[in-house]
């Protein structure tokens, strides 16, 4: 407990997970009471804690959009903006405490908004480790960074004790008997005391409690049971006379105003031990209760009523505040349809529905029923099972069902039917996959622009989409036409109402300005596009667009800037891939900046908490790498890229491995075997430039070298300053060994004069160390310190603390390793410190 309240306290998350029975309610009780008490200044210590914020999943409402959230925080949430709805949840628990009980049992969107509050709250999370969605869920909160609890069956002296107070009068077998068939269960214990251990499960147990009640009281329990969840007190009717007896067994809580079983679990058992009469007549007088459309919906489909089920469904499905929502009721309603074909119609509505809320499993599930003979329905079918397949990686499998809708429209075709609309969603699939599954751009921009004439001819809604995937994948290609037709995506998508749809175009138009170098325009139009995505209330478009004029600061060397953008935007509530994307640009900021030992502290967080799959941490793996270079580690750098190049071969994120690979080889005298093609996108262009440079340089055709590498450093400025002005200097050594150091000394001097302006400070120590080569000697600049210290002794400790060992320091400055050591302990000396590590700290300091 001391564990867990301590967390708490320093404004953690914790994660209690456990079998049923095992205590966890009772483990989030003890922790609430002694936070509160803490807050009135007794132990553990810490500021006082707020307001606590108490709800929880129920297995019967899974199927509610942000129902728990909404009961803890007293008020009606927006479903659809999971980012939103967490910044919502941490403004209005400020400085107070979030239950969340039962947490296996919420919607997905609530699922998503626990994991973003990690860090931002007090949050304290109960989950069933036996169950498949809450073991995710434990597993998402713990890579976000909760602590997880655990809790393990009662010891056997422990149990012993609880049993005894719950039943002195036992004697010595019974007692050995009940804690035998407990297990250290508390729930089990409990009832099993209750019965004296003659029962051999819980099941038995709670089935001869149920037999010692009385008949209404028995009924009282099962319905509520049944119901699953709290009813209030004057809902129950007559039924209340029976809360007392049933209170007393422990069987029934009552609480602010509303009944619920004791535990959930005794609720599932007696559910199970109901036959099927009963069962009906429960749920039957369930849905005679005041309860919302889509709960009586359920309850008449399990009563056998499934035309009053089927209107209630469709009631409710109408009703419905979100994609999830609303495709759970249209599922019922088609269990309760009566005609085949208006089973098939709502099964698609419904897997339509959970594809838009992203819950793909449930679309999978409503789709594995019987194939329709209609051969409209059939290709509707394929292109839905298509899509699920898509969304959860699948894309093989996506690829089949496309074949079988090809099949089905020749069919059509060939039996005359005009089957141009079905058509035009098949190629809008097939755009899609070559564009992001086989990352063919050509093809992609093929189909996606016979898509665009067909949604054009039949005047069809789709044009947006069509013009979405065209310019995307023009934009890759390195086609010409794309802007203009993101930019009609984007305004078609607007006039339909298809927001998702206009700011993914938005987002991908200002991809594209940053792969073409129009940096300053993508600035623009990311933030008018977050502007809009503020007025739509979508907060995960919001910090995206603003964590991508970050990057762009950070291509074009506006490092403290991107710096501070990242640092703000990392202090909120984002996403796991926006999260990843500040990340990354923050790390390649900071190495930028010289400060290599804050970039590989990041490294390592992030490392952590990364989106698990093949691109999530190899990025920060590759930036691993990029350090080792930039310290003078050619080697190490190329022992790290090796063992990612396989696992991201073919990705943007692949030719930057490859790139950096080619300045390893040749800071080693070698020159890259690959004979692949560069991406064609402008972005990449300087890239093979570069690559003929260096491999000019190995061969020592140095004035050739020097000249490819002046190119290379043309075409990257507009894309990558950092590759720029790497390009620029490179030509400087190159002019240097072609025996020109006054030429050399004129160019190292345009780029010093660059990489000062920028404050980068690693690019400026080697441009240095190569202008002395070419007879240029600057004393390091600043004069003496505040401290005292020379401007070289400065110098020298800062490329110290970035990680350079005394070689590394010696080579990048021209300077014996000797002098390296005594600049070292001079400044070490005067800042009064006993490590090189700590003189940095104070240096750092005013």
């Amino acid at each position: 407990m001391l564990a867990v309240t301590t967390r708490l306290v320093d404004l953690g998350t914790v994660v209690v997970t456990g079998e049923p029975g095992i205590g966890k309610t009772s483990v989030l009780d003890a922790a609430v009471a002694t936070l509160t008490r803490a807050g009135r200044g007794t132990a553990p210590a810490g500021p006082p804690v707020g307001p606590v914020c108490r709800g929880a999943g129920f297995a019967t409402l899974r199927w509610q959009s942000l129902l728990p959230l909404q009961h803890a925080l007293g008020t009606a949430l927006q479903a659809g903006d999971a980012v939103r709805t967490a910044a919502e949840a941490r403004r209005r628990v400020g400085a107070g405490l979030l239950v969340v009980d039962d947490a296996h049992w919420a919607d997905e969107e609530t699922r998503q908004v626990l994991v973003l509050l990690v860090d931002h709250v007090r949050l304290l999370v109960a989950v069933r480790s036996t169950d498949l969605v809450g073991e995710r869920l434990g597993a998402e909160l713990a890579a976000a960074g909760a602590a997880v609890q655990h809790l393990q069956p009662l010891p056997e002296h422990a149990a012993l004790r609880m049993v005894q107070a719950l039943r002195p009068d036992l004697d010595v077998p019974t007692t050995r008997d009940v804690l035998r068939r407990g297990a250290g269960n508390p729930l089990l214990l409990r009832e099993l005391s209750r019965t004296g251990g003659v029962s051999p499960s819980l099941r038995l147990t709670l089935a001869a409690r149920l037999r010692g009640l009385g008949p209404t009281a028995r009924s009282t329990f099962s319905l509520l049971a049944v119901v699953g969840r709290p009813v209030p007190l004057p809902d129950l009717g007559r039924a209340r006379d029976e809360l007392d007896e049933l209170e007393r067994t422990g069987l029934v809580t009552v609480r602010e105003g509303s009944a619920t079983v004791t535990h959930p679990l005794l609720g599932e058992l007696c559910v199970e031990q109901l036959d099927g009469d009963d069962r009906l007549a429960l749920h039957d007088r369930a849905a005679g209760l005041p309860l919302r459309a889509g709960e009586r919906a359920r309850h008449l489909l399990a009563a056998g009523r499934h035309d009053a089920g089927y209107r209630l469904a469709l009631t409710a499905a109408a009703e419905a505040t979100s994609p999830g929502e609303r495709g759970g009721h249209l599922a019922v309603a088609a269990e309760c349809a009566a005609s085949a074909d208006r089973r098939c119609e709502l099964r698609f509505e419904a897997a339509e529905a959970f594809l838009s809320a992203g819950e793909e499993s449930h679309a999978v599930r409503l789709l594995d029923g019987p194939v329709p003979t209609d051969p409209d329905r059939r290709l509707r079918l394929y292109l839905l099972q298509s899509q699920t397949a898509w969304a959860v990686g699948e894309h093989e499998r996506s690829a089949r069902a496309l074949d079988q809708a090809d099949q089905v429209l020749a069919a059509m075709e060939r039996s005359g039917r005009d089957a141009s609309g079905g058509r035009l969603k098949v190629q809008l699939a097939r755009a899609r996959h070559a564009l992001l599954a086989d990352g063919n751009s050509e093809r992609a921009v093929a189909v996606a622009r016979e898509a665009a004439a067909l949604a054009r001819r039949l005047g069809s809604s789709e044009l947006p989409r069509a013009q979405y995937l065209l310019g995307s994948a023009l934009g890759l290609a390195g086609g010409a036409g794309y802007r203009l037709h993101l930019t009609e995506a984007i305004r078609g998508a607007r006039q339909n109402g298809d927001h998702d749809l206009e700011l993914r175009a938005g987002n991908n138009l200002v991809a594209t300005h940053e792969l073409a170098g129009d940096h300053d325009e993508g600035r623009t139009l990311a933030a008018a596009l977050a502007a809009r995505a503020e007025q739509l209330r979508l907060g995960a478009y919001v910090t995206q667009f603003r964590a991508t004029a970050a990057n762009l600061d950070m291509l074009d060397g506006r490092c403290e800037a991107a710096l501070a953008s990242c640092d703000e935007l990392l202090n909120g509530i984002l996403e796991n891939r926006t999260r990843d994307q500040l990340e990354v640009t923050r790390t390649i900021a900071l190495v930028d900046l010289g400060r290599f030992e804050q970039a590989r502290a990041q490294i390592a967080r992030s490392l952590t908490t990364a989106v698990d799959d093949a691109l999530g941490r190899a990025q920060f793996s590759y930036l691993d790498a990029e350090i080792d270079l930039m310290l003078g580690r050619p080697k190490d750098c190329l022992d790290r890229l090796d063992a990612l190049a396989e696992q991201v071969g073919g990705t943007e994120l692949g030719s930057f491995v490859r790139l950096t690979r080619v300045r390893a080889l040749a800071d080693l005298g070698q020159v890259e075997d690959s004979t692949d093609a560069w991406p064609r996108i402008p972005f990449f262009h300087a890239a093979p430039v570069e690559g003929e440079a260096a491999r000019a340089m190995v061969n020592g055709e140095y004035l050739a070298s020097a000249e490819l590498f002046d190119q290379a450093a043309v075409q990257w400025q507009r894309h990558y300053v950092r590759s720029a002005t790497y390009c620029g200097w490179q030509s400087g050594v190159a002019l240097l060994r072609a025996d020109d150091p006054m030429a050399a000394a004129h160019r190292l001097e345009s780029v010093e004069a660059e990489v000062e302006r920028l404050g980068m400070a690693w690019q400026l120590a080697r441009v240095r160390q190569s202008l002395r080569q070419a007879g240029v000697r600057r004393s390091a600049r600043g004069g003496r310190t505040g401290q005292g210290l020379t401007g070289r002794e400065a110098e020298v400790l800062r490329l110290a603390s970035a990680g350079l060992r005394n070689g590394d320091i010696a080579a990048r400055l021209g300077l014996a390793r000797r002098t390296v050591e005594t600049q070292l302990a001079a400044a070490s000396a005067k800042l009064g410190a006993t490590s090189r590590h700590v003189a940095g700290t104070r240096l750092e300091q005013p």
